[in-house]
């Protein structure tokens, strides 16, 4: 029962489709973007980062009833226990991102979807650095 249950996990869900003239560290890429449990890992990425922006947002208000600074590091949202894992969530983004850059080169641009994620992706960056 648990082989068949990971084997569901690895199985591949064949999005990328794979060109045996690609380098080998181009078509394990893209098996590893085509697996279940790629899209199972980024799917719970996802939805931790959504439980921290909501925690993150909570604090946020706080910070203005009391009159506190959104930038001061007295605010609650920028304790480490919710900056350091939003890095982490956004290092994840990122290294898929990369990852797809890699594998799809260009035709990276023709999935809707990679256009989105690099645009979110981006945005995120930029908030990070911008304050």
């Amino acid at each position: 029962k648990v082989a068949g249950w990971c084997g569901a996990i690895f199985a591949s869900t064949e999005r990328i489709k794979v060109d045996p003239n690609w380098d080998k560290g181009r078509q394990v890429c893209a098996h590893m973007l085509n697996s279940r449990f790629t899209e199972l890992f980024m799917g719970m990425v996802t939805l931790y980062n959504i439980t921290l922006i909501v925690v993150e947002t909570e604090r946020r208000l706080v910070c203005v009833k009391e009159g506190i600074g959104e930038d001061s590091p007295d605010c609650p949202c920028n304790y480490s226990d919710i900056t350091i894992p939003d890095t982490v969530c956004l290092a994840c983004y990122c290294t898929e991102l990369a990852i797809k850059l890699y594998v799809y080169q260009f035709m990276f641009p023709t999935e809707r979807w990679n256009v989105f994620d690099f645009f979110i992706v981006l945005v995120s960056i930029l908030g990070e650095f911008a304050g």
